[in-house]
């Protein structure tokens, strides 16, 4: 049997797909290695959000050569994309084929002669839907399930829209049929994943909300939990929360896209709210519901964020209950509104920016993890272990990953955890409750 190796760059959206991709090729008869082994075929699909992920995807092609340097290589993708005709010229590339396309990868690559790089690559419109990769099996316990592709947004720094187009979503009653099939597999928790999140449903006839579909999805008995990706903070509307708030399926965790403390700094960016506003929906989002785990992203390093503006962001970030941070220095993406804005911040200072937002962001972590000892929180408990221990890991309802100290746990399921003492970096160690001490209502812990 011939041998494949799918590597992933990027977002959640690009693990579902290449959980399609991977799909795919065993269905195609191919059987799938790690990478680092060799190869017949090596499928990478690529990110294109920053400088550093172009150059890991032009090292992980030169490390794919040198480890099949027989086998043929695959590239799709955001980078696919945008920069087909660079990637096409790497030694080793026999297809760059675009988001499109993606679905009909192994039928193009057939038809690729040998000797050069095919490049099949198509404009991403408005009235195309969304690639419908089916549903395709994750071997963990959570799946990233890609209800919306694409953006509409327009922010200044985001090559995003140029990569995967404009917003598209998946119609509610397939995504319910999605969530009844991963619900059969015995999938435990299941992850609404989109380039833009909130403004699912927004394109389809008739209009509908991302509150509508998770009305819905309260409504089915599916035995499945939910979690939302990243998700604008102007559209985490009162309808949303309350939705989220009033059923058990629903995660405490939402990730907010900051970006900027600096008011001035985000009218560059052209994002579409302010700081107060920011703050306030924060504040009030922590105040109700105090069991929440509430990230944000930052972006560092803006062209025209001077000392002043930076101040701003980091006192911002210090005062506010955040559980975490994605810090992300700024990286200029040719094609953008801000490629060609003035007053570039230089790059040791970008780092040095960067690197002190994840002291603060580590900080927060920890004082989150430290406030909830003690406490009994629905845990998924995965089906891998922990390389390090050997212990079980399961996640949070709250987004905490704990390493359960207790022998034969339920693993894929959803079970009671009592958070027990601090663990490795970024965990708490954690014991099961036995059903006499649970704390939790049935009702809490109904995908059990």
């Amino acid at each position: 049997m011939p041998s494949a190796t799918v590597i992933t760059l990027g977002c959640k959206v690009n693990q579902y797909e290449s959980s399609g991709l991977s799909q795919a090729l065993v269905e195609a008869g191919y059987t799938l290695v790690p990478l680092g082994r060799p190869a017949d075929l090596t499928v990478i699909n690529t990110c294109t959000v920053t400088a550093k992920a172009d150059r890991e995807v032009r090292a992980l092609v030169r490390r794919a050569m040198r480890t099949s340097p027989e086998g043929r290589c695959v590239l799709t993708g955001c980078l696919a994309q945008t920069r087909p005709e660079e990637l096409a010229a790497l030694p080793g590339v026999s297809l760059v084929v675009g988001q499109a396309q993606k679905t009909d990868f192994l039928r193009l690559l057939a038809e690729a002669e040998a000797g050069g790089a095919r490049v099949v690559i198509e404009p991403l419109l408005k009235s195309r839907p969304v690639p419908d990769w089916g549903f395709p099996a994750f071997e963990r316990t959570r799946v990233f399930f890609r209800i919306q592709d694409g953006c509409s947004a327009g922010c200044a720094y985001c090559i995003v829209p140029q990569a995967r187009g404009p917003s598209r979503s998946l119609p509610a009653d397939r995504v319910l049929e999605g969530l009844r099939a991963y619900a059969r597999a015995g999938q435990a928790e299941v992850v609404l994943s989109g380039i833009h999140l909130g403004a699912w449903g927004l394109d389809l006839k008739p209009p509908t909300r991302l509150a509508d579909l998770l009305a819905r999805l309260a409504e089915e008995p599916l035995g499945l939990r939910f979690r939302l990706s990243s998700i604008e903070p102007l559209e985490v509307s009162e309808d949303v929360i309350r939705v989220l708030r009033s059923s058990p399926v629903f995660c405490p965790h939402l990730h907010l896209p900051l970006q900027s403390g600096d008011d001035a700094v985000l009218a560059r960016m052209r994002r579409p709210y302010r700081t107060g506003f920011f703050e306030e929906l924060v504040l009030g989002l922590t105040r109700d519901w105090p069991e929440l785990c509430l990230g944000a992203d930052v972006l560092v390093g803006f062209p025209g964020e001077d000392e002043a503006a930076f101040a701003h962001t980091r006192d911002l970030i210090q005062r506010l209950p955040l559980a975490y941070l994605h810090v992300f220095p700024y990286s200029k993406r040719p094609g953008t509104a801000a490629a060609d804005l003035a007053n570039p911040v230089h790059g040791p200072k970008r780092q040095k920016r960067a690197a002190l937002l994840r002291e603060i962001g580590q900080a927060k972590r920890e004082a989150f993890l430290k406030r909830h000892l003690g406490q009994v929180r629905p845990t998924l408990v995965e089906n891998t272990p922990d390389p390090a221990s050997g212990l079980a890991r399961g996640l949070t309802d709250n987004y905490i990953r704990v390493l359960i100290q207790d022998p034969n746990p339920p693993l894929g399921r959803v079970a009671p955890v009592r958070l027990t003492g601090p663990g490795p970096k970024n965990h708490l160690f954690g014991r099961l409750v036995p059903p006499e001490s649970n704390p939790l209502t049935l009702e809490k812990i109904s995908v059990i």
